[in-house]
């Protein structure tokens, strides 16, 4: 054992002694790509020997990850007027280039794939012109829309929508032309899709004014540019509430009015994603002050809202529109039934006695003048101007 001990002391002594250079900070000890001895310096990371196909594409390396979504950012801009215009660029708001690129994993073309898309120059879509169903209908407030991505035949291209969670674009749901975006289900693209339906993926979301006429254009919008109005990613779904707002009441022919003085009249909304819940309560003993009006009764929507008749159909008759259930009561009766969307900015209560089919809450049917009156419903309608992570 000695005599090996001594021999391996002696091949380690034969050795010649190489001295470990000082390096910059920072670096690593690595063998240079031409071989030889190793120093101090970078890793080359398009090496695939150097990452073993490990490292994330954010940090260099190879692997593909869903989830990449590196140096993107979102800005108002202006083709016309301030503000009128979406631009994607980079995290910085620096323009996209070849030596400052985006990068976002989306879906490829064939299923279950996914791909890296560099994205190297800014876009900017002007949405003047395109309402999403909005038009005509006058001005809204912090409209929530979405920027998506599109993999069209592995070109970046983008599309503006007001509906969250699509994770597919079909082209005859798109236009490049503004005007052409009338409905819910429609996508403001930068550039025409090829035919045929291209993996999508949701990059940010932003709050938009919309001036429906009386500006500088019909269906302008200005988007906002404060704290939590521009963003990249998905929003979390949106809860809030309850808030109050008072319920006005009207009539098909002439408009009713209420007591003076009820024991409860209460109103409340709570958003859920893109559902709108509606609480409303009023009990009068007295008739003070009360007038039936003419016609069936309208409950209306809180002020500013529009209920997206695609997902619930307005009608003034039949078992259409259903959206909750309601109750009343006079000074004899109790009645139930349903609440439903006469218009898009209105709700219809019909209520039966169990002895009869449903009547129309109406001036002839337990209007404000009826003894010890009382209505309470709970209704749930899809909101135009909301989306949520799933429609």
């Amino acid at each position: 054992m000695k005599r090996i001990t001594i021999l391996f002391l002696a091949v380690l002594m034969a050795l010649p002694a190489y001295p470990v250079e000082t390096g910059p900070a920072n670096t690593v000890l690595r063998v240079p790509s031409g071989g030889g001895r190793p120093k101090f310096g970078a890793v080359d990371l398009s090496q695939s020997v150097a990452t073993a196909n490990e490292l994330l594409i954010a940090r260099g390396g190879t692997q593909k990850s869903i989830e990449l979504l590196q140096n993107v950012g979102l800005v108002e801009a202006q083709t016309s007027v301030a503000a009128d215009s979406i631009k994607i660029t980079s995290a910085d708001h620096t323009a996209f280039s070849a030596s400052n690129p985006g990068k976002a994993a989306i879906g490829g073309t064939t299923a279950g794939q996914t791909v890296v898309l560099s994205l190297t120059s800014d876009v900017t879509i002007n949405l003047t012109g395109a309402h999403w169903g909005l038009g005509t209908n006058g001005d809204f407030s912090d409209v929530e829309l979405r920027v998506y991505l599109i993999n069209d035949g592995g070109s970046d291209k983008y599309g503006v929508g007001l509906k969250g969670g699509l994770r597919a674009i079909t082209d005859t749901d798109t236009s490049t032309t503004p005007t052409n975006i009338t409905s819910k289900g429609k996508i403001l693209v930068n550039s025409a899709l090829n035919a045929g339906t291209h993996p999508a993926r949701e990059i940010g979301w932003f709050h938009g004014d919309f001036d429906d006429a009386g500006g500088s254009s019909e269906d302008l919008w200005e988007i906002q540019s404060g704290v939590g109005d521009l963003n990249v990613g998905i929003p979390v779904p949106d809860q809030s509430g309850p808030n109050s707002f008072p319920m006005v009441v009207t009539g098909a022919s002439s408009n009713p009015t209420k007591s003076n003085s009820p024991t409860v009249d209460q109103a409340v909304w709570i958003r859920d994603g893109s559902l709108m819940h509606i609480f409303y309560s009023f009990i009068a003993s007295t008739t003070t002050g009360a007038a039936a009006g003419s016609g069936s009764y309208i409950f209306n929507m809180p002020t500013g809202y529009l209920i997206d008749s695609s997902v619930l159909f307005p009608t003034a008759a039949g078992s259409k529109g259903i959206c909750g259930d309601a109750s009343g009561n006079d000074n004899t009766s109790n009645y139930s039934g349903y609440i439903k969307a006469a218009t898009t900015t209105g709700l219809r209560m019909e209520l039966s006695d169990h002895t009869t089919g449903v009547t129309q809450v109406a001036s002839t049917f337990l209007p404000f003048t009826a003894s010890s009156v009382g209505y309470f419903f709970h209704a749930v309608v899809p909101i135009l101007q909301w989306s949520s992570n799933g429609n």
